[in-house]
């Protein structure tokens, strides 16, 4: 699994909602990169759950045209926006078998709050823009996550 920050986004200012802040210019860039570089590590995914607000879709979008996968095969789900952990639980829970890989993008602090319970034995404070934690485990049915042995193997974001 890999949960992923959506990219940096524009401020919510004026007439500009939460919901419908778009990437800035450089977010674009680094969803990109971040793409580049899961495909590079050989990790694509087999399934893309995805917040429904603009600057996440953008994130996945991008990212999902690097790895290869399809974009109108990304799914979005309203329980990511804003994001809590028991919802992403709840999501990978509902995960068809056949998924082997699946990538998560959302927001914070719902992400940063889920990479630290993914691995107690690492101390993730911060999951800036773009992040990626990227978690190993073996699970034989989807509805038996989450399972004990997690581990963090992946904590990555764009450097300028």
């Amino acid at each position: 699994m890999v949960i992923i920050r959506h990219a940096k986004a524009i401020n919510a200012e004026g007439d500009v909602k939460d919901f419908d802040r778009a990437l800035t210019d450089s977010g674009k860039v680094d969803a990109e990169k971040m793409g580049k570089l899961l495909k590079e590590k050989s990790i694509t995914p087999d399934l893309i759950l995805c917040s429904p607000a603009k600057r996440t879709k953008q994130t996945a979008k991008r990212i999902a045209e690097q790895t290869g996968y399809e974009a109108d095969k990304i799914q979005y789900e309203d329980v990511l926006y804003p994001c809590n952990g028991p919802e992403i639980t709840d999501l990978l829970r509902k995960c068809d078998n056949s998924v082997r890989v699946v990538f998560v993008v959302a927001h914070n602090p719902g992400i940063a709050g889920y990479a630290s319970y993914l691995d107690h034995t690492i101390d993730i404070r911060e999951v800036p823009p773009c992040c990626v934690v990227g978690v190993k485990f073996t699970v034989a049915r989807w509805t038996d996550y989450p399972v004990e042995e997690r581990k963090v193997f992946l904590y990555q974001y764009p450097t300028k």
